[in-house]
């Protein structure tokens, strides 16, 4: 009766062992593409908020009202810093502190 309880300790244990390395071995799949799905989550979300800004700016300017508030209010919350932005008749641009730009002309298409 002693050696059946030990045999089963020892398979409970060799058991648990080998689940262990499944689990592992399917965390070391999964991981990784997590992490990267991460990532490119970030960086779209950052883009879709610098998006946003440059067309909050062009509405704003374009309407005449001040921009320098909601640039500071942007700089405050965000990470990448915007460093410069202008707006002429065909073109407007903004340039950030992590070296990305959003630059828009207006071509003739004709």
């Amino acid at each position: 009766m002693y050696l059946i309880i030990q045999n089963k300790q020892a398979f409970t244990a060799i058991e648990a062992l080998v689940g262990f390395i499944l689990f592992s071995s399917m965390m070391l799949l999964y991981l990784p593409a997590f992490t990267q799905s991460i990532q490119t989550y970030h960086h779209l979300n950052t883009q879709t908020k610098q998006w946003q800004l440059f067309y909050d700016l062009n509405q704003m300017q374009l309407l005449e009202t001040p921009t320098i508030h909601l640039i500071q209010q942007y700089n405050e919350s965000h990470e990448i810093q915007l460093i410069d932005y202008y707006l002429s008749d065909n073109e407007a641009a903004m340039y950030f502190s992590d070296d990305s730009q959003i630059i828009v002309s207006l071509i003739d298409a004709w």
